[in-house]
């Protein structure tokens, strides 16, 4: 077995103190199995940092119990088994009992292959008149006469040539990226279905137009899905609030009066899908969490106030807890009188400020730095430059 370390073995064994996992298993084109670990940490400095840990080829039956195994053998070479936070994973049973059952460690699903799932349930309805345009584009794609002539028209119309898009299973966003793609060159497409086999499927008016809307409505998707996948920002926090935006982008489509019906009902179905995997989002106490303390969302991330009230409360009895145990006991409450200079008018300034100065409860003082960091404005999504901004 041959694994592929991280350079810097000493910086997370020696540093790291609290690390996510996330894994994946795939089978290559030579039918061979392969799992890849990854880790993210925040280095002392709240530095975001992805790591590989290790790929390698995996061999035996996928079974939970052969999965976390190997995973168990990439972080015990590192000496992270104690140190691992949580691990993030698709929705496999077999992966999830590995990492739950096995390894005895939180499990999250992965939020972008869960809202992958949504989509292809919902796109069901109108899957007999996507594979009209998954026929149509294959045969432009075996066909050099066909592919040929679709290159041509666009040069004809004076514009940048481009290919048609085909869908995989195994590829999110595949879907909306060939029928994004097939929209585009309507009337480079047109001019060819013609000359081509007549074995094809004819499109009607209303095909064409199903599949503008189809575009539309997964747009929005896509865009969350490519923002959730991400690998060099923070993304846990945000899936309170997407999955709320996504559900209100839903509601507006399906408001608008010109939809098809088949167009109408697939919005249904993905709000439906939305409501049954993420009903209970602002209920994860970690996923809550992170919401309330990321700078761009706080209480107003939640759509449930009552959870972001007990959020707030939460918070203020972890900080309670640490200041707790930060505070030294022994430590004196006011200046000491012996100070070698009590005629200094700054001596005289600090033993006045401890005398007034309540002591307070640790709890007393978690609710006003709490409260403090709630009254802030919050962080904007992007700088005025563009940027997003850094929740860290």
């Amino acid at each position: 077995m041959k694994f592929h370390y991280v350079r810097n073995l000493y910086e997370i064994v020696q540093l790291v103190t609290s690390i996510c996992l996330t894994a994946d298993l795939w089978t290559s084109l030579k039918t061979e199995s392969y799992i890849a670990l990854t880790g993210l940490y925040l280095t002392e400095q709240l530095d975001f940092k992805t790591v590989l840990l290790g790929c390698c080829q995996f061999e035996g039956h996928h079974t939970s119990a052969n999965i976390a195994a190997e995973i168990g053998v990439l972080v015990d070479k590192y000496g992270l088994r104690n140190k691992v936070n949580f691990m993030i994973t698709d929705n496999a049973s077999n992966v999830v009992k590995a990492v739950k059952e096995e390894l005895k460690w939180k499990h999250f699903g992965c939020y972008a292959h869960s809202l992958n799932l949504v989509v292809e349930d919902a796109l069901k309805l109108v899957q007999p008149r996507i594979d009209k345009v998954k026929r149509i584009v294959m045969h432009v794609k075996k066909s050099n006469l066909s592919s040929e002539r679709l290159q041509k028209h666009q040069v004809q119309q004076g514009q940048e040539p481009k290919r048609l898009i085909q869908s995989v299973d195994t590829r999110w966003n595949s879907t909306y990226y060939m029928l994004k793609r097939f929209v585009e060159l309507e009337e480079a497409v047109r001019s060819i279905l013609g000359f081509v086999d007549r074995s094809l499927p004819c499109l009607s008016p209303e095909d064409w137009t199903l599949y503008n809307q189809l575009c539309q409505i997964l747009r929005p998707f896509e865009e969350i899905t490519n923002s959730m996948s991400g690998e060099k920002y923070i993304t846990g926090s945000s899936v309170i609030i997407v999955t709320r935006c996504l559900k209100e982008a839903c509601q507006k489509i399906i408001e608008r009066t010109d939809l098809l019906p088949e167009a109408s009902d697939t919005v249904h179905l993905l709000k439906a899908g939305l409501k049954d995997r993420f009903n209970m989002i602002e209920q994860s106490g970690t996923i809550a969490l992170t919401t309330f303390m990321d700078p761009r969302f706080k209480m107003q991330g939640f759509l449930d106030q009552n959870e972001a009230t007990k959020t707030r409360e939460r918070v203020r009895k972890l900080v309670a807890a640490l200041i707790a145990q930060n505070e030294n006991p022994a430590a004196p409450t006011t200046v000491s009188e012996d100070t070698g200079d009590d005629l200094s008018p700054w001596s005289i300034f600090d033993q006045m400020v401890a005398k007034s100065s309540a002591p307070g409860t640790p709890l007393s003082k978690a609710i006003k730095k709490v409260d403090m960091y709630l009254s802030d404005e919050l962080l904007p999504r992007k700088d005025p430059a563009g940027k997003l901004s850094c929740p860290l």
